[in-house]
């Protein structure tokens, strides 16, 4: 695994869930809230978000009040929370559905909610968003899934991001931040990008990828490839140059799934 860690210029960085989620599950790792109808906020309350800090992913009610109070894209709709919490690394996964024909230029919120997570969420690990049904300019109906961890966030934004939840006033500072970070620091090789999208997509002999080119999608740098044999032949996949955004363009929401 070649991974190098540099700063990449020009990288194009409301209600109460909890009250309307009458059927959350408890099954096996994970806990999952059911669909919540209303729209989202177009900015993050802050004041009302930090009132929701918990120390753990497993405090379900607050986790997913934390949710429901992020600002997403109006185009953008909630689907669902699992919370994983039987074992390290503990994580929040939340999926998200497109408006059917809505056009996602950016998916720079992904990074400073994600952040937001982790910081209001003590013992969070890590945190995964995925989007299905996305179109840009070149790509319709498309699956996505990023992932951010502490450790990648912590790099952008120091160490123990936790500390800024501790009062309203280092909160709103913490948010400021967000607005001018640079995310999109770390960046990965061709090679390890291709290994991680064979895993994720669950490629494997014959189904090999083979690197095409470098597009930018929905404002990140990709390195794009091509599925080339098997079921998928033909079937485009991409990965982030900073190995935090995964697409598959086949628009197979069941072939993203995690190994």
């Amino acid at each position: 695994m070649n991974i190098f860690r540099r700063r990449k210029n020009g990288m194009k960085l409301h209600a109460f869930l909890c009250a309307a989620i009458t059927g959350c599950i408890l099954l096996s790792s994970f806990t999952a809230c059911g669909k919540n109808d209303v729209a989202a906020s177009k900015n993050t309350d802050t004041g009302n978000i930090l009132s929701y800090k918990t120390e753990y992913v497993g405090d379900n009610s607050k986790v997913c009040s934390i949710v429901n109070a992020l600002a997403v894209p109006k185009d953008i709709s909630f689907e669902s929370v699992s919370l994983s919490t039987k074992s390290k690394p503990y994580g929040v996964t939340v999926n998200y559905e497109t408006k059917s024909g809505a056009k996602i230029d950016s998916l720079a919120w992904e990074y400073k909610n994600a952040a937001i997570m982790l910081c209001l969420i003590g013992n969070a690990d890590e945190i995964t968003f995925t989007l299905k049904n996305a179109s840009c300019e070149k790509y319709h109906g498309f699956y996505s899934e990023f992932h951010y961890t502490r450790g990648d966030a912590e790099d952008i934004l120091g160490k123990d991001i936790n500390k800024y939840s501790d009062s309203a006033e280092n909160f709103k500072k913490f948010t400021e931040k967000l607005n001018t970070a640079k995310f999109g620091f770390i960046c990965i090789d061709i090679d390890y990008a291709k290994t991680k999208a064979e895993q994720k997509f669950k490629i494997i002999s014959p189904e090999k990828l083979t690197y095409k080119d470098s597009e930018t999608v929905c404002g990140k740098d990709c390195y794009m490839f091509i599925c080339s044999g098997g079921t998928k032949a033909g079937t485009k996949f991409a990965v982030s140059t900073d190995g935090c955004i995964y697409f598959n363009f086949s628009g197979n929401e069941e072939a993203a799934q995690q190994t």
